[in-house]
């Protein structure tokens, strides 16, 4: 019996870390689309000040 809850145990915790990574990919992943996001919005600011 012991043993079961000590392997549920280990199996809870390696669960958390699975989703812990997945959120912090999620979370990159979001960052670089925002980044990305920045640097198109700032190429057309700058092609419409020097439209001629």
């Amino acid at each position: 019996m012991i043993t079961l809850i000590i392997f549920l145990g280990i199996l809870a915790l390696i669960a958390l870390f699975l989703v812990n990574v997945f959120n912090r990919f999620a979370t990159l992943r979001n960052l670089v689309k925002d980044a990305w996001s920045n640097i198109d919005v700032a190429l057309k600011e700058g092609t419409t000040l020097y439209q001629i």
